[in-house]
């Protein structure tokens, strides 16, 4: 499936950490389900008491939402950001939630939001 998609991860001071190409199955129903399923039960923390449901912060989500997805050759590609995003069909955009304790996501495709709210709750 040739569905191209960026998913990309901002800190907690809205700066860009993670620009990711995804060449392929980009599309809400399989990226978007498959992210959901992967990381959809974390929650942000500062400092962590446990392990498993839990990230400490936006950087250390942006690194299980690598570990969670890189498993094998192609697909995915950690690149340098560019301003000209025209040639994803979907963008995926994490964020810190504005209570701190989760990670929100906004789905575009184009101009049009799809979806916008909580990871844990994404459903398309």
């Amino acid at each position: 499936m040739g569905t191209k998609a960026l998913v990309r991860v901002y800190d907690e001071e809205d700066a860009l950490i993670l620009y990711m190409f995804v060449q392929g199955d980009g599309h809400p129903r399989t990226l978007g389900a498959e992210l959901h399923k992967k990381l959809g039960k974390l929650n942000l923390v500062n400092g962590f008491k446990k392990e498993g449901n839990e990230a400490n912060g936006m950087g250390c989500f942006a690194a299980q939402l690598v570990a969670a997805l890189k498993t094998n050759v192609g697909r995915f590609y950690l690149q340098a950001p560019s301003e000209d995003v025209s040639w994803a069909v979907y963008v995926y955009d994490f964020r810190v939630g504005e209570d701190r304790s989760h990670v929100h996501l906004r789905v575009t495709s184009g101009q049009e939001a799809l979806y916008v709210g909580r990871l844990k709750s994404f459903r398309l």
